[in-house]
């Protein structure tokens, strides 16, 4: 499956609230937890359309998800907090 990258930014910036850095090439999107970036992930400037396999696999990994839950998370069938939850629970 892929996911639109307009969907993907949006849900990064809104509903996680990651904070963009906006570099040259990329955007860098930083998730915060207890105010430490506990993950990171980028997205190019110019991106446009779907972001497919194998790209949305390196992505939901550097998230600390898998495909599915990053889809889950883009569809908002899976929750911010479900997500802190997750990426969280590790530590």
């Amino acid at each position: 499956m892929a996911i639109e990258t307009g969907d993907l930014v949006r849900t990064l910036r809104s509903k996680v609230g990651a904070q963009e850095d906006r570099q040259r090439r990329h955007v860098w999107f930083k998730v915060r937890a207890g105010g430490v970036v506990v993950r990171t992930t980028m997205v190019s400037h110019g991106a446009r359309g779907q972001i497919g396999q194998p790209l949305l696999g390196k992505m939901a990994h550097q998230l600390g998800l898998t495909v599915g839950q990053l889809e889950a998370l883009v569809q908002c069938t899976l929750s911010a907090a479900d997500y802190y939850e997750l990426i969280t629970e590790d530590e």
